[in-house]
């Protein structure tokens, strides 16, 4: 069985995840490793970026979690968390 990909967080994720109090901070930390441990799951929506990559958007109360999976290095990328209520 395949390792479980790398979690590579964006500079702007990170100081998100940073700056977030810490119950949101714990929350958001459980998601992305959800997602990092089942990262083929379907996404809720795909969107493209500047360059034409596809990626995917997982809604994860009260996150959206954008990200795209790096196969041939085995890395999970998060480019962007959004708070919704």
């Amino acid at each position: 069985m395949p390792a479980d990909p790398k979690l590579v967080l964006d500079e702007s994720v990170m100081r998100y995840a940073l700056a977030a109090p810490p119950k949101l901070r714990s929350r958001l930390v459980a998601h992305l490793e959800q997602l990092q441990r089942s990262p083929a799951e379907p996404p809720d929506f795909r969107e493209q970026d500047a360059t034409g990559r596809w990626l995917n958007v997982k809604a994860l109360r009260p996150f959206l979690i954008t990200y795209w999976l790096d196969g041939p290095v085995n890395e999970l990328r998060i480019v962007d968390v959004q708070t919704v209520r």
